[in-house]
């Protein structure tokens, strides 16, 4: 079965994940282009370094604090949904912002071992605030990291000043580029959508993969907090913040005007880390190979139909 091929981690694996992304990545965004002239280059290298560092950043997380088991199922899931929103691959503010996004939470998994913690909650909120000069609604994620100063430290304070002094440097060091280059990074005018997702105006076959995505994500929340609720964890803190982060993915596409649903880009990490542990589990194997066909099948018709 599908789900025996990827229980131990092999590096192959990785390779083969690596050639699709890469593959669907080229696909998304050279295909608009009229010529070889009409690139932008700075602009496609730039979203190309930071989708490269999103799947490295997707590994090192779940590796270092100890997400998933030895398994590749983390990456896989990834892949298949990465393939599920190519659409996502077009827009560089969002891959930018997305990649700010896990480099903080790089710091906030990192949180429970209670080692510097100073330096991580400055690092995750300077991160968390170029995030959200990208793509407005990452503002969200400060939720799950204020929650840890509540739940994981000590010295309350003195930590909800670090975060304060992380978002004044990123601004600080925007003004002065904006006096030395002239370079305008919308510091302070931050401006929200006046309009919201509008399902019924999508396709037939659109409203179907919305509402698949929508029940897996939701589906994979209900799934993680019942497991918070019942199971003794060591890494019980990381799952609640994993658990936040599912939400939070769940909730951007539905308050934002995006018809493309291309912000689901934020849902991946966290559903690829809560469908890689429904998957390590003895009992759910049946369950586990019919989503993954389920996905599979998905993204080619996707892809297919070019929808």
């Amino acid at each position: 079965m599908i789900t025996r091929i990827f229980r131990i981690s092999n590096p192959f694996h990785y390779v083969l994940f690596f050639t699709a992304l890469l593959s669907l990545y080229i696909f998304q965004r050279y295909s608009n282009y009229i010529d070889f002239g009409s690139i932008d280059f700075f602009n496609e290298t730039l979203a190309l370094t930071f989708f490269l560092l999103t799947m490295f950043l997707l590994v090192f997380i779940i590796t270092k604090n100890n997400l998933t088991q030895n398994n590749s199922f983390g990456a896989l899931y990834f892949t298949l949904l990465i393939f599920l929103i190519p659409q996502a691959l077009i827009d560089t503010k969002l891959i930018i912002s997305n990649a700010f996004v896990l480099l903080s939470f790089r710091r906030i998994f990192s949180l429970e071992s209670k080692q510097n913690l100073k330096k991580k909650y400055f690092d995750a909120a300077v991160w968390l605030t170029l995030a959200m000069l990208f793509y407005h609604w990452a503002i969200l994620y400060y939720a799950p990291l204020l929650l840890t100063i509540i739940f994981v430290s000590f010295d309350r304070f003195k930590h909800f000043l670090v975060l304060f002094f992380g978002i004044i440097a990123v601004y600080a060091l925007g003004f002065l580029f904006h006096i030395i280059f002239g370079i305008d990074l919308n510091l302070v005018h931050l401006e929200f959508p006046k309009h919201k997702f509008d399902f019924w105006s999508l396709s037939e076959i659109s409203k179907a993969f919305v509402i698949i995505v929508f029940l897996i994500g939701l589906g994979a929340f209900l799934n993680l907090i019942i497991n918070l609720i019942f199971k003794n964890n060591k890494y019980k803190m990381g799952f609640i913040v994993l658990s936040m982060m599912l939400l939070i993915g769940l909730i951007i596409p539905l308050i934002s005007f995006d018809p493309s649903i291309g912000n689901a880009l934020f849902l991946v990490f966290p559903l690829s880390v809560v469908a890689a542990n429904f998957s390590e589990k003895e009992n759910t194997f049946w369950l586990s190979n019919l989503l993954l066909l389920l996905i599979i099948t998905l993204a080619f018709i996707k892809l297919g139909f070019n929808i």
